[in-house]
């Protein structure tokens, strides 16, 4: 006979510690395992890239758009966290995904206020919709934005959209002896950025072989596009990490180039790989710096056929 597992779906209040029953849900072990089988560990790292624009005028000269540092980091546990520093002005924008807390939190350099949104979790035996305030929708200049308005989940205990998982620790993959994964020229088209381009003449693709970029081994790939107003053109070096039946694919480089009419020039942008690190980052990374008051957001259940109208309008 089957173990039985009850889970009890609670939903945080706005002072972080009262809790609203929302339903509780028992289903068989064997259910449970089949229709939503536990998040696995995943490959942890940081990588640091330096990215670049510049503006090429018709005359020749150049001048430089926009240079900023990216910071990504994830760890084993699936934490995210994604940080962009604008080099010209010192602005930064921070976020960090946290899958086991179920929490988004967002800051930046020109509020010490953060927001914390806290994902909505699956209700017992039907679908729901969630939506989160009308007045943290619209936010003031500077103000940090929590960038999900609505999402749909699942009932609880079937597979969740990214954010309604049921949210709980991962755990170790399974046994895995398949060859180590290699980049081919096949997966680094497939993630080459599609752009559209009215009245495409024509298009090439150009493999660009391998190389090594910080110790990892890259594959290379490039797309031009003709098109009635100039050349477009779309370039990736890709990895992969891991074994051919389990791994992770990273972008090391890329450079986009399309050519802009209303300045009469061609733009630039250049995104090259300056850190990378296999292993866990240091955890400080997913921490909220401390000079920072955190304000709870939370999403609230609507009817479905609301969010499908929102998200359908006639």
């Amino acid at each position: 006979m089957a173990r039985t597992l009850c889970r009890l779906s609670v939903l945080m209040i706005s002072t972080g510690l009262a809790l609203t029953l929302i339903g509780a849900s028992c289903i068989g072990q064997e259910a449970r395992t089949r229709r939503n089988p536990p998040r696995v560990m995943t490959q942890p790292y940081t990588e640091e890239f330096r990215s670049t624009t510049v503006q090429t005028r018709a005359d020749g000269s150049t001048s430089t758009q926009q240079q900023e540092d990216q910071l990504s980091a994830v760890d084993s546990q699936g934490r995210i966290l994604l940080a962009t520093t604008q080099l010209t002005n010192g602005f930064s924008d921070s976020n960090v995904d946290d899958p086991v807390a179920g929490t988004h939190i967002v800051w930046n350099s020109l509020s010490k206020q953060a927001k914390m949104l806290i994902l909505p979790t699956p209700v017992a035996g039907r679908a729901s919709c969630w939506k989160i305030p009308m007045e943290e929708q619209k936010v003031k200049r500077g103000d940090p934005q929590v960038g999900l308005l609505t999402t749909s989940c699942s009932p609880a205990g079937q597979r969740q959209p990214t954010y309604c998982a049921e949210h709980d620790k991962a755990v170790e993959p399974p046994p895995d002896n398949s060859p180590e994964a290699k980049a081919t020229y096949s997966d680094c088209l497939r993630m080459v950025n599609s752009v559209i381009v009215p009245g495409k003449i024509s298009e090439q693709d150009e493999d660009l072989g391998v190389k090594k970029i910080q110790g990892l081994q890259a594959q290379g790939c490039r797309v031009t596009t003709i098109a009635p107003n100039g050349k477009y053109i779309s370039e990736q070096w890709i990895t992969r990490i891991g074994t051919e039946r389990r791994n992770l694919g990273l972008t090391l480089g890329s450079v986009s180039e399309f050519p802009s009419s209303a300045e009469r020039a061609t733009i630039k942008t250049t995104r090259e790989l300056t850190r990378m690190t296999l292993g866990e980052p240091d955890p400080a990374l997913f921490l909220l710096p401390e000079s920072y008051e955190v304000k709870q957001v939370l999403m609230h259940e609507i009817p479905c056929e609301t969010a499908s109208d929102a998200a359908n309008p006639h």
